[in-house]
C-alpha cells in the first residue's frame, strides 16, 4: 500500500484532527458536542459548530485519544462517530476505561495503548509517547495516563502530542523518530489566572515552537487555541510569533475545513 499518494489532513478544531493515510481514515481527539459546557458551564461554550460534515459520508477506521479529559475523551463525540462506524476500533490510554465503561459499545471497540509502538496496517506503524499534562503521570498500572502519537510510513511522519509542555523525555522519545514532516502542538499557556480558574493549560506559543525546533519539525499546525473563550489564544499572536522568529519550519492554520497536504 502506497501512502505517498494521499497523506492529508482536516482540524476540526481543539485538538481535533481528521488524518489520512491513503485510504486509512484516522480521527484524533474527536469534540463533536458541547459536553464541557453541558457539565462544567461558565465561559466554556463552543465557539463554532462541530463540523461532522467533513467525514460523515466517510468510514472511520480509527480513533485516538490521548487523555481523559472532556474535550479530547468526549463519550457523546465517540458514539456519534461510532454509530456510523460499527468496527471502528478505538486507542486510548488505559486510564482512560473507566470513562468509557458506561458506554456498551465504546467499550467493546477500546484497545488501551499499553506498548510504545502499534503496528496499525501494513506500512504504518504508531508509536506511543509520552505527554506531560503538565507533568508526566503513570496510572496504578504503570501506564501512562496521558499520551502523543507519531504516526509513520515509509514516506511520511506525524506527530500529535496531546496535551502537553515540553520535557526532556519527551523529547528522548521522539529524537530517533524525527525529522517530522507535519506536528500538532497545543499552545493555550497554562498560567496563574488559568489555572486559578480550574484550567490546565499547555505550552505557550514560544514554548510551542522552540519546541519545534528541539523535534525537527517540518511544519506545526498549531492546536487547543480556537474552540473556548476562557482557553484560547488570539491567532493573530501566534502568526505574529511566527513571523517575527525566523523560525526553520513552516506553519499551517487551517481554517475549519480546509484540506492541508502533508
Amino acid at each position: 500500500m502506497d501512502y505517498k499518494k494521499n497523506y492529508k489532513f482536516y482540524f476540526l478544531g481543539q485538538s481535533g484532527i481528521f488524518l489520512q493515510c491513503d485510504n486509512i481514515n484516522i480521527i484524533i481527539d474527536p469534540y463533536l458536542s458541547n459536553s464541557v459546557a453541558e457539565q462544567y458551564g461558565g465561559n466554556l461554550e463552543r465557539k463554532f459548530p462541530a463540523p461532522v460534515k467533513l467525514f460523515e459520508s466517510q468510514k472511520i477506521d480509527f480513533v485516538f485519544i490521548t487523555h481523559g479529559h472532556l474535550d479530547h475523551c468526549d463519550p457523546v463525540s465517540l458514539n456519534l462517530i461510532a454509530d456510523k462506524n460499527p468496527d471502528i476500533i478505538i486507542f486510548g490510554p488505559n486510564s482512560i476505561c473507566s470513562i468509557l465503561s458506561g458506554f456498551e459499545k465504546l467499550k467493546k471497540r477500546f484497545i488501551p495503548v499499553t506498548a510504545n509502538e502499534i503496528g496499525l496496517t501494513d506500512g504504518l506503524i504508531v508509536n506511543v509517547i509520552p505527554a506531560a499534562h503538565t507533568e508526566i503521570v503513570l496510572d496504578e498500572n504503570g501506564f501512562h495516563e496521558c499520551v502523543g502519537y507519531v504516526f509513520k510510513t515509509s514516506h511520511k511522519c506525524v506527530y500529535h502530542s496531546g496535551d502537553t509542555i515540553p520535557h526532556s523525555d519527551i523529547v528522548a522519545a521522539l529524537s530517533s523518530l524525527a525529522p517530522f514532516d507535519m506536528v500538532f502542538l497545543p499552545c493555550n499557556e497554562r498560567n496563574y489566572y488559568r489555572e486559578r480558574d480550574g484550567i490546565v493549560g499547555n505550552m505557550s506559543v514560544r514554548e510551542m515552537f522552540q519546541f519545534a525546533v528541539e523535534i525537527d519539525a517540518k511544519t506545526v499546525c498549531p492546536i487547543h487555541w480556537d474552540m473556548f473563550p476562557a482557553n484560547s489564544t488570539f491567532p493573530e499572536e501566534i502568526e505574529l510569533v511566527y513571523r517575527l522568529s525566523n523560525l526553520p519550519f513552516k506553519m499551517k492554520m487551517p481554517a475549519i475545513g480546509d484540506s492541508i497536504c502533508i
